[in-house]
């Protein structure tokens, strides 16, 4: 199959992307991987905006404008192994997951005409039972988007993720790295690890993570225990547990508290002498 390139010659075949893999580590031909599965809603037409573009939503004088991806945020960063074996191990029990909360979450919400639904929606609670999911499985596919979504070298910086990707079975120690949910309002964002001081009781402590945030759902990855420190992934649910209570395919079912919350990139707490 041909991908073409977007030139007036048809039959000019976009060249094969070579590069290194961001699940194996190794050195080979990259395929197109959608950060959430196509399942999912991940191949629909989006808009996506960068970290200077988010900032934009600070000011009342400059509005972002975004791009458009027609074939939603996808990008060549797995090698065809990786990218199947996830789509085979893992990408059904994910996208049934996240088709269940976006398609429900906010059914039995009425939202007043006179009020944003960002506005609304923004530092509401909710509860959430999900039942016959498979925990498991669905960490490890958002440990998967992680890897093309985070700064290169994610798998060396931390090789239990790769060991948890690689091997369906394998439930990783997850000593240096936690896994967040919560629920989301707003535009979609993606962005690898940004980092922030917040002042925690008197003394300024560097935090940092990096986050998907798609339709009513957050995902973000960060350092072990890192919502201690406080600012925006302390109102995230800690699901790190999932990569290593359950066992591969083991069904579960789950009580979730969410709390729905604007783009965390741009929500760090910004320190101040006063």
């Amino acid at each position: 199959m041909f991908i073409l390139n977007g030139s007036k010659d048809k039959h000019m075949a976009k060249k094969p992307t070579i590069g290194i893999c961001r699940v194996c580590g190794q050195k080979k031909t990259l395929t197109e991987e959608h950060i959430i599965p196509r399942a999912a809603g991940g191949g629909d037409k989006i808009k996506l905006y960068s970290g200077d573009e988010l900032l934009k939503t600070l000011s009342d004088d400059e509005k972002p404008y975004g791009k458009i991806k027609q074939n939603g945020h996808a990008e060549y960063t797995l090698c065809k192994t990786c990218n199947n074996h996830s789509g085979s191990s893992y990408d059904k029990d994910f996208s049934d997951f996240y088709n269940t909360i976006t398609l429900n979450i906010l059914k039995d919400i009425t939202i007043p005409s006179d009020v944003s639904r960002e506005d609304y929606l923004e530092g509401k609670r909710l509860e959430v039972e999900l039942r016959g999911i498979k925990p498991l499985n669905i960490a490890k596919r958002i440990l998967v988007s992680f890897c093309s979504v985070e700064h290169p070298g994610l798998t060396d910086r931390k090789p239990e993720i790769r060991k948890a990707i690689q091997d369906k079975e394998y439930r990783p120690k997850t000593d240096n790295f936690s896994v967040y949910l919560s629920l989301h309002v707003g535009s979609p964002a993606y962005y690898g690890t940004v980092a922030a001081l917040v002042n925690v009781n008197g003394n300024y402590t560097p935090i940092a993570y990096a986050g998907i945030e798609a339709d009513v759902l957050g995902f973000h990855l960060a350092d072990h225990d890192e919502h201690l420190k406080g600012g925006g992934l302390i109102n995230c649910l800690d699901i790190t547990e999932w990569l290593t209570r359950y066992k591969y395919n083991e069904i579960a079912n789950v009580r979730l508290e969410l709390m729905f919350s604007k783009s965390l990139m741009i929500r760090f707490p910004i320190p101040t002498d006063k």
